[in-house]
């Protein structure tokens, strides 16, 4: 990359390269003319910025902020401030893949292939539908069409409900699993969930117990926490969550013992009983003469 321009993105054209504008001693002492010069290449530089960003309104400033210092060609400084968005919590998931392009183009601007390949794999992941912008440059434009040719797609959660036992107490645990984590983007796993309309409880990396009365319904959601805490993949959610019913399902194992199988077991073992007892005296033969026979008594 030359000294003095950079790659910016063009979301709707060609790839534009911006000229980095540059306010020499002249501009300060050459009088008016020098003056408006100066004035125009701000003007061209922020329409330049303008065409490559169409919307210019973000919601997180430390993206806004990375933006603006690749624009000025100070990648250091923009990797710096984008790294710490990375690290933060507060990101949404298309705030992440803003990030991730920006990133990947500071990369790329001061030569670090292995870690433009690293953001790459990690934009396959969380939005695997995503295409980059014809801005980007040819090479990193190729690095993730290759990566997008080997990706397995996003991370799946997998929420498994049961009924909790009787040394936990009434109620249901929420455990969940992790799949097709192949990029390792996923930083931790929240797990939320409510009795009814009550209030949501949570537990992060860890099952999720709900108390609850036998017979109520549980409703719960997980969501997978990736870098900046972005939401990259989920299982159920707050407007839709999940629901187990189990609890009723299996309602007496938590509490009393249920009596009716031992009332079925003793009477399977009382008809048994009495069928023995009949075949013995059916097959001891006939009493002899002085045989007295004494009536046949089951007692209890």
């Amino acid at each position: 990359m030359e000294r003095g321009h950079h790659w910016v993105v063009d979301q709707a054209g060609p790839m534009v390269r911006c000229p980095t504008p540059v306010v020499t001693r002249s501009h300060l002492v050459s009088g008016r003319p020098a003056l408006f010069a100066s004035l125009g290449a701000s003007i061209v530089m922020t329409l330049c910025s303008a065409l490559a960003w169409p919307s210019l309104a973000r919601a997180h400033e430390l993206v806004d902020e990375g933006r603006r210092l690749y624009e000025e060609a100070e990648f250091v400084e923009a990797l710096d401030v984008l790294g710490r968005a990375a690290s933060g919590t507060d990101l949404t998931l298309p705030e992440l893949v803003e990030l991730l392009e920006l990133r990947a183009l500071a990369h790329s601007a001061v030569g670090d292939e292995p870690a433009v390949r690293e953001d790459l794999r990690t934009l396959a992941a969380v939005a695997p539908e995503h295409t980059l912008p014809r801005g980007m440059p040819p090479d990193v434009q190729r690095m993730f069409t290759e990566i997008r040719a080997s990706a397995t797609g996003s991370p799946r959660l997998i929420a498994t409900p049961s009924v909790a036992g009787p040394a936990t107490g009434n109620g249901v645990i929420v455990a969940v699993t992790v799949e097709n984590d192949w990029a390792s983007v996923v930083r931790a796993v929240r797990i939320r969930g409510r009795v009814e309309e009550g209030a949501y409880l949570e537990a992060t990396d860890a099952p999720l117990f709900v108390a609850a009365p036998l017979g109520t319904v549980i409703s719960y959601y997980a969501e997978a926490i990736g870098p900046g805490g972005a939401v990259v993949a989920t299982a159920g959610s707050v407007e839709s969550p999940l629901s187990y019913a189990g609890a009723e399902e299996r309602a007496g194992e938590g509490g009393e013992l249920d009596p009716w199988p031992f009332v079925i077991a003793g009477g399977a073992a009382l008809v048994l009983g009495v069928i023995i007892a009949i075949v013995v005296v059916a097959t001891s033969g006939a009493p002899s003469s002085n045989t007295q026979v004494e009536p046949f008594v089951v007692r209890f």
